[in-house]
């Protein structure tokens, strides 16, 4: 029933006028002493807790791949990466240092045996502050390579 085609047609305006209009914000109190502004809301049939959050952080996975084809510029301190998401870009400033560590343990390991991820903070502007490139290997390090003469 759920998975009929006329009720998910009949839903789809529903949920584009929900999104369009959505339901005005809360102000909640900033204060853990004010707990008794928030025993009306706790009352009401129905009302979810609502919590603040001081930031969002994300990781992203990247392609070690396409890392490697990125040139980091002797010289220059800080650089920004454009990373494509199915649905938006971000950007995210990272030290060119970290990208070079990065493009190295890629080539140390391979592209199938290393893990590449950015954090940080999502902010306004699809904007990743804070941003760390960090490239974790998935397995044990190979062993070096002893050259016998």
């Amino acid at each position: 029933m759920k998975n009929n085609p006329e009720i998910l047609l009949m839903q789809k305006p529903e949920e584009e006028a929900r999104r369009a209009n959505p339901p005005p914000r809360k102000a909640w109190p900033s204060s853990p002493k004010s707990v008794t502004a928030l025993a009306p809301l706790r009352q009401s049939a129905g009302a979810k807790p609502g919590l603040s959050a001081k930031k969002l952080k994300v990781t992203v996975v990247l392609d070690p791949a396409e890392l490697l084809t990125i040139a980091a510029v002797d010289g220059v301190a800080r650089m920004i990466l454009c990373i494509a998401l199915p649905d938006r870009t971000v950007t995210a400033d990272i030290a060119t240092k970290s990208l070079r560590r990065a493009q190295k343990a890629i080539t140390d390991t391979g592209t199938e045996n290393v893990a590449v991820i950015v954090q940080g903070a999502l902010v306004a502007g699809d904007k990743i502050a804070d941003a760390g490139l960090s490239a974790q290997p998935k397995g044990p390090k190979p062993p070096n390579k002893v050259v016998v003469e």
